[in-house]
């Protein structure tokens, strides 16, 4: 699975923070944010992002 978009924010205290955007096929019905732990990464949910 891949993103439709990663963008790098970046927060009032300079900490950098990545976004990952997967794009709904047709019309979307909702929006999802995931928020993971320090020890784990944004491709573990990939597959979950997919079933979505």
């Amino acid at each position: 699975m891949s993103f439709s978009q990663q963008r790098v924010l970046r927060s009032p205290t300079g900490a950098e923070l990545n976004l990952y955007v997967k794009r709904a096929e047709g019309r979307p019905r909702a929006v999802v944010q995931i928020n993971h732990g320090l020890a784990e990464h944004a491709a573990r949910y990939a597959r979950f992002a997919t079933f979505l």
